[in-house]
């Protein structure tokens, strides 16, 4: 069984525990909460490329 790399588990980290202001779901369902952490993690990738070009 291949090894799941590291990176994955520290980002999840960067992602819930940074001051993003995200701590828990604020929907119900599958869809709603599928639909709330793509927002969040989009929001987080678009932080973390204006980090690295400005």
């Amino acid at each position: 069984m291949p090894t799941i790399p590291n990176m994955i588990g520290f980002e999840f980290g960067d992602i819930v525990l940074t001051p993003t202001g995200f701590h828990r779901f604020m929907l119900r369902g599958l869809d709603a909460i599928q639909g709330e952490w793509l927002l969040v993690c989009m929001a987080f990738n678009l932080k973390r490329l204006c980090v690295l070009t400005f």
